[in-house]
């Protein structure tokens, strides 16, 4: 079916309950909320290639991003957002935090792959713990050199390390996003307080602790893997992605994204150039409407902007036959797979 206006805002509304009621653990380190809405920092990312990861970052392989089912067509559609696998738009406010933003996306994504946790029952996950964590200034670790700089931007590669070597996360009902203000915030891993004493979260979050865990504010994960596209991909590696791996981040030029008119056709005023690339958005799927084909993407600039919190972008060809690389998102498509933490 066609994806309508109503059908993003109703799905984008799920589960916005998880957001009440904060945990006891990590909300700790949640303070000075300041919500700013606005377009002023539509930037937000930074080139991080495999080549100067901490950890595999998988090409596409026989092994596994492969198309399954090779005598099977392509799905012609698929909408993520109506199968229950998205969280609600959030809004990054003076916050250069798209990367981050676009990266908890993903595992949403793959967690509610993994354990069946979606629609209302959806996991949302903390992107503040990564914009104040997985960066140069407030790392806890000074020789953890993660390349990134908080609110001024980074690599969605960067948050989907960073989040596997912690190997766990908090829900966003216990640290929620913070950061509108454009200020990162202060990392707390190594000095967090809980009945007067500091302890490590790591140490909070460790077998003996985990059921307490899940409860009150996050949860771990077994075999978390970050793949990207080889390269500059096609549509049809893009389609892969998805059908394969769920939400994947993409990074596009949003220069001019504040000016984006759904009822005026899909956003195509961008530049296609790996130069231009400054904003990463969730990919949540592909269709077609009125104006033609197009890709299905998850802002982060509040449910005001767009189609409730999405954008449109032009899919399909150009008059000689080339994929069209909308506003560069064809460049560097991540996504990852993750395990459900079971106790061994």
């Amino acid at each position: 079916p066609q994806i309508t206006n109503h059908k993003v805002k109703a799905k984008s509304k799920i589960s916005r309950g998880t957001m009440k009621l904060p945990g006891l653990i990590c909300v700790l380190a949640a303070a000075n909320l300041l919500l700013v809405e606005g377009f002023e920092n539509a930037s937000g990312f930074k080139l991080n290639h495999a080549a100067h990861a901490r950890h595999p970052v998988y090409e596409e392989s026989p092994e596994f991003i492969r198309w399954k089912y090779r005598n099977e067509p392509l799905p012609a559609e698929i909408n993520f957002v109506e199968s229950g696998y998205v969280s609600p738009v959030k809004d990054q406010g003076m916050c250069k935090a798209s990367w981050a933003i676009a990266a908890t996306g993903v595992l949403e994504g793959a967690y509610a792959k993994a354990t069946g946790r979606k629609g209302k029952a959806i996991q949302q996950f903390s992107e503040q713990m990564i914009i104040s964590c997985a960066n140069q200034v407030n790392s806890p670790d000074p020789e953890s050199n993660w390349d990134s700089l908080g609110c001024q931007g980074g690599s969605p590669v960067v948050a989907m390390e960073f989040t596997k070597e912690q190997g766990w996360n908090c829900f966003t009902r216990s640290l929620g996003f913070q950061s509108a203000d454009g200020q990162a915030g202060i990392c707390r891993l190594d000095q967090f307080v809980s009945m007067l004493k500091y302890i490590s979260w790591r140490k909070y979050c460790s077998e003996f602790q985990f059921k307490k865990d899940m409860a009150m504010g996050g949860t771990r994960f077994n075999n978390l893997s970050i793949y990207k596209g080889p390269g500059l991909v096609n549509s049809t590696r893009l389609k892969q992605m998805l059908v394969v791996l769920g939400p994947v981040a993409v990074a596009i030029d949003g220069s001019r994204l504040f000016y984006y008119d759904p009822s005026k056709g899909h956003f195509s005023d961008c530049s296609s150039s790996e130069d231009a690339l400054s904003y990463v958005l969730l990919l949540v799927g592909y269709g077609t409407d009125s104006f033609g084909d197009y890709w299905l993407l998850k802002a982060s600039y509040g449910e005001t902007f767009g189609i409730d919190g999405y954008v449109k972008l032009p899919r399909g060809t150009d008059r000689n036959g080339n994929d069209l690389n909308s506003c560069g998102l064809l460049h560097h498509p991540f996504g990852m797979s993750v395990d459900a933490y079971t106790e061994s």
